[in-house]
């Protein structure tokens, strides 16, 4: 049976691929990219909110705060903090309104300290880890959805 699928970030660098992949898919009754306007995921009310006026069935979490290298740089703990707030509760307020499945994706930004390719192991302090949260099915590949 098709399912009501929300995208969280359906307008950033990812969720604008994956919102594409969903149009048409027999999967997918109706596929929802809010925008962080009307439910700004940082504030549990709005992630509330959010889930009540959506109702929906599946979530595929890629919000997260980012802001380039010089920002990366300049506030790491706070963009660790405000994704891993976003993260938390976005998924737990998923289990609380009965969601079926919740994926959630890391979208590091990996760079060079020296330029060199990135599958030479360094990785540079720019780095944000975004956390991670895989639903209780697994996780699930771009193919698979």
């Amino acid at each position: 049976e098709p399912k009501r699928i929300l995208v969280t970030g359906g307008s950033g660098f990812l969720g604008t691929v994956v919102q594409r992949h969903l149009q048409g898919r027999d999967f997918c009754r109706e596929a929802l990219a809010p925008r962080s306007a009307a439910y700004d995921l940082r504030n549990k009310d709005a992630v509330i909110q959010m889930y009540e006026d959506l109702k929906p069935e599946v979530v595929v979490h890629l919000a997260g705060v980012v802001g380039g290298i010089g920002a990366n740089s300049e506030h790491p703990a706070e963009f660790f903090y405000e994704n891993l707030t976003m993260g938390l509760q976005t998924m737990h307020e998923a289990y609380t309104h009965g969601v079926e499945k919740f994926v959630g994706v890391e979208a590091p930004a990996f760079e060079q300290d020296d330029g060199a390719a990135i599958n030479s192991g360094g990785i540079a302090p720019t780095h944000i880890p975004v956390p991670c949260i895989s639903g209780q099915h697994g996780t699930v590949t771009m193919r698979e959805l």
